[in-house]
């Protein structure tokens, strides 16, 4: 820390601004220095990397300050304009307006960007992350099929894609079901997550949860009651984000 700290001042009083930008980058990815989104410019466009570009944008995204919006824009476009070369940088930045266009309800942009990350860039090491975004893009758009269709990539390819992704697109699929009142398909999903793949609590959790809701939907209530009475004796989930729900379905459904 004390090093990039060292060079960042160094760099700021040398006005060397493409370095200053890359430490502040380093500090803040090391969690040691907060970061102020107003110090960015346009005029840092000159100076900034393709990667520290995506890094504001990213950056600006995450602040939800609407007025620096247009910014973030102009840095992933002129990502996307003027370093195709840098395929690393073009995914990042592809991703990251996904991300934004999805964050304001474009799904249409927002697909068009994730697809190209995912079309354009397969070898990439975060490709997962295009399928699933992808997908995601397209459930909430009430695209159910070509959401399904692409979560199911990661399913077929075992090799390449870890065990937490299977569990969240099984989730993800199940949800996709229970979003267009196919009850017996999510109720499918939603139980393989949690008998399959229990070792990663959070996905463990809300399939609990949304396994009950599917099930209550059906008119098993007592199913659903045995289901969340289960995942209540499940201590690995108790500090998950889904467990007070969890014990707060459980409790209406003894009482009614």
């Amino acid at each position: 820390d004390e090093i990039f700290r060292s060079i960042l001042d160094k760099a700021t009083i040398g006005g060397q601004r493409t370095l200053e930008l890359r430490m502040q980058k380093a500090l803040v990815a090391v969690g040691a220095s907060e970061l102020d989104i107003n110090s960015f410019s346009r005029e840092d466009f000159k100076y900034a990397s393709p990667s520290v570009m995506v890094w504001m944008a990213e950056n600006i995204r995450k602040s939800g300050d609407l007025s620096l919006e247009p910014m973030a824009r102009q840095a992933l476009e002129a990502v996307i304009a003027n370093y195709r070369q840098d395929e690393a940088s073009q995914f990042k930045a592809l991703m990251e307006y996904g991300r934004l266009e999805l964050g304001y309800g474009n799904f249409e942009a927002a697909q068009s960007y994730l697809q190209q990350a995912r079309d354009q860039y397969p070898l990439d090491l975060r490709i997962v992350e295009a399928v699933v975004l992808l997908a995601d893009a397209y459930r909430v758009d009430g695209k159910h099929e070509a959401a399904v269709e692409n979560y199911e990539r990661v399913l077929r390819d075992r090799k390449n894609y870890g065990k937490e992704v299977r569990a969240e697109v099984q989730y993800k699929i199940g949800l996709s079901f229970l979003e267009r009142g196919l009850f017996q398909e999510a109720h499918a999903y939603f139980e393989r997550v949690f008998l399959a793949f229990s070792g990663f609590k959070e996905w463990t959790a809300r399939a609990y949860l949304k396994d009950a809701e599917t099930l209550i939907s059906l008119g098993a209530r007592e199913d659903a009651g045995r289901t969340l009475k289960e995942a209540i004796k499940v201590a690995d989930i108790r500090n998950t984000e889904a467990f007070p729900e969890i014990e707060t379905l459980y409790q209406t459904l003894v009482v009614n």
